[in-house]
């Protein structure tokens, strides 16, 4: 079962990203605001995170409340940081390549995610 949920986990991920690169892209075509058009993505891509990984990664059919919405945004919060954390670390401080730097980081982040969606967000 834990197999299913992280490939379906990381399909809606890829799929986010998508969607977070796309609504950016148009965003910043039309308003020519980078900052507005990097929230507009990043609010498209965690919205298609939250709907699929509730309803199809997790299987979970309740309605939608509040402590899932704030739990979920926490998670994705402390993922967001620990990325951020272990990108910095290992370029600025370690040396290590950006690219491989970003790719740890993703990595951890995605994990947090996942575990993080499965045993808090939607354990409910």
């Amino acid at each position: 079962m834990i197999k299913r949920e992280f490939r379906n986990f990381f399909i809606v991920g890829v799929g986010s990203n998508i969607i977070n690169y796309s609504s950016y892209l148009a965003t910043y075509f039309f308003i020519e605001n980078i900052i507005f058009a990097s929230a507009v993505g990043y609010f498209a891509g965690l919205i298609n995170s939250f709907y699929f990984g509730k309803s199809w990664v997790f299987k979970k059919k309740n309605k939608i409340m509040f402590t899932e919405v704030f739990l979920f945004l926490l998670v994705y919060l402390v993922g967001g940081i620990l990325m951020s954390s272990i990108i910095w670390f290992l370029s600025e401080v370690a040396a290590v390549d950006y690219r491989i730097s970003w790719f740890l980081g993703s990595i951890t982040a995605m994990l947090n995610n996942f575990f993080g969606s499965k045993y808090i967000v939607f354990k409910l």
